[in-house]
């Protein structure tokens, strides 16, 4: 198993590169790497949108429209990488308990635990159709969970539960 880590451990940019390959637009690829800070910080709407000449709203509707299109080829098994990261998350998900915060997950894959790299592990697993990620708020740590136990409306009800 540690062999396997180590493999996640040293592979996360080219994973992320390979997938980030499969959008053809350049500005797509652009928004979803500056979104989710895949490489640097992460931006805002308005960041990126003044980078680019487009408005916050239309850097949302793009990143959505490739977040939804990634997933959904992501479950017809046409994303690189996807089945074993996905194999690699849940386990390690599954072995804290079925939901963790990122930063944990992270540390359990022998990643260094950088904002990078948590944003890198959050950015693949919203691509995992069995896993769920919680982004963070003014009342949740940014999480994942594993779809088979929970499912985003009833983790948030019971996080909500213990305030």
């Amino acid at each position: 198993m540690a062999e396997t880590t180590a493999t996640v451990a040293f592979a996360t940019e080219r994973i992320v590169n390979d997938i980030l390959a499969t959008i053809d637009r350049e500005r797509e690829r652009e928004i979803v790497s500056r979104r989710f800070g895949l490489f640097d910080r992460k931006e805002t709407l308005e960041q990126i949108g003044e980078l680019l000449g487009i408005t916050r709203e239309r850097v949302r509707q793009l990143e959505k429209s490739v977040i939804t299109r990634l997933r959904h080829a992501a479950e017809q098994g046409e994303v690189p990488h996807v089945t074993e990261v996905q194999d690699r998350l849940e386990a390690a998900v599954e072995e804290l308990g079925g939901v963790a915060r990122v930063g944990v997950i992270t540390t359990k894959l022998g990643l260094e635990n950088t904002r990078v790299e948590q944003s890198r592990v959050a950015f693949l697993a919203q691509l995992c159709p069995h896993l769920i990620v919680i982004n963070d708020d003014d009342h949740y740590h940014h999480s994942i969970a594993v779809l088979e136990h929970h499912d985003e409306k009833t983790l948030k009800e019971r996080v909500g539960g213990l305030m």
